[in-house]
């Protein structure tokens, strides 16, 4: 565990600053600049999902029970499974099975699983002000105790679980994702 003080603020503070073109201007600096972090996490790979001590699941409110481990032989199909078997709608489990089915289909071979945060909400990205550019950018992400290594599509899926109620945010992230 990193106990480091980041530098900024969060991107709530910052954002109920501005209105207007100085808040464009802000969500367009802020998703550059977490466009290129994860793009950078999805770098960053190991060949089994979740992490080293019981995963936590991001799907659950503050109190989060834990998933996994996903040992058999096919771990991406059995976490899958274990996503889709978190949505309450039958009709919504049939349209994303159908739909993940297609895409293993598409890719082939099985896929590594990347660093995932699992809640990049506007109180866990950390922004400034770069001196020199004089653009946003992001100084930090924090909060990591939902994080460890998933599927690529993961970060996406639990933004519009988690962030439903955000929809500025929300198009943000999935942009940058």
């Amino acid at each position: 565990m990193v106990g480091d003080c980041v530098r900024g603020e969060t991107v709530k503070a910052v954002w109920d600053m501005f209105s207007g073109r100085e808040l464009r201007a802000f969500k367009k600096d802020i998703t550059m600049s977490l466009t290129a972090i994860m793009s950078h996490m999805h770098t960053i790979t190991q060949p089994f999902i979740g992490r080293p001590q019981g995963t936590r699941n991001f799907y659950d409110g503050p109190i989060a029970g834990y998933f996994g481990p996903f040992t058999g032989p096919d771990p991406e199909a059995e976490f899958d499974e274990w996503c889709l078997s978190q949505l309450p709608d039958p009709e919504d489990q049939a349209k994303w099975r159908k739909k993940l089915e297609k895409d293993r289909q598409k890719r082939g071979s099985p896929r590594s699983f990347v660093l995932t945060h699992a809640d990049l909400t506007v109180n866990n990205i950390m922004v400034a002000k770069d001196s020199t550019s004089g653009k946003y950018v992001v100084t930090g992400i924090i909060d990591w105790d939902r994080s460890g290594f998933f599927p690529d599509y993961v970060e996406y899926a639990v933004l519009n679980k988690i962030l439903f109620y955000d929809k500025a945010w929300l198009k943000i992230l999935k942009s940058a994702v």
